[in-house]
């Protein structure tokens, strides 16, 4: 939903450092996707505020942070790959990455979430998960 937003506003930050960030290099590319990151962080970061009235319980900034990190080395280790002969059409590539995006939101997902665990906005019973409903159901038979 953000995302023309943020990257209209890290081009244009990009653009203003035209001295510092030739255009279309490395250095541009990554100074886009942290300070997108950033400002997305920020924008969550203001619903922390409004629930523990501090920026510092909230872990929004944290957890946008962490996944311009993860896409900086998700490209290092494509790069690494390519260079190894395994390019897109290497069969297992989709997979690796739905395993790879998977594993990085299971990892980084508590930043955000238990700080409002904690802070008791989630209500037990709105939880739902499949394995307990299964879990229930067969254990009836």
């Amino acid at each position: 939903m953000l995302r023309k937003t943020l990257t209209t506003n890290s081009n244009f930050l990009a653009t203003s450092l035209r001295g510092l960030l030739p255009p279309r290099s490395l250095p541009a590319t990554y100074f886009k996707l942290y300070t997108s990151f950033l400002i997305s962080g920020l924008i969550h970061a203001t619903g922390d505020y409004v629930l523990y009235h501090t920026f510092s319980k909230g872990g929004a900034l944290r957890f946008f942070l962490l996944q311009a990190v993860g896409i900086t080395f998700e490209d290092g280790v494509i790069a690494i790959f390519s260079r190894l002969g395994y390019h897109k059409k290497f069969i297992p590539y989709k997979l690796i990455g739905y395993i790879w995006v998977f594993a990085w939101f299971t990892y980084s997902m508590p930043t955000w979430l238990d700080p409002q665990v904690h802070a008791g906005t989630v209500d037990e019973r709105q939880n739902f998960s499949l394995i307990r409903a299964l879990s229930a159901r067969f254990s009836k038979s």
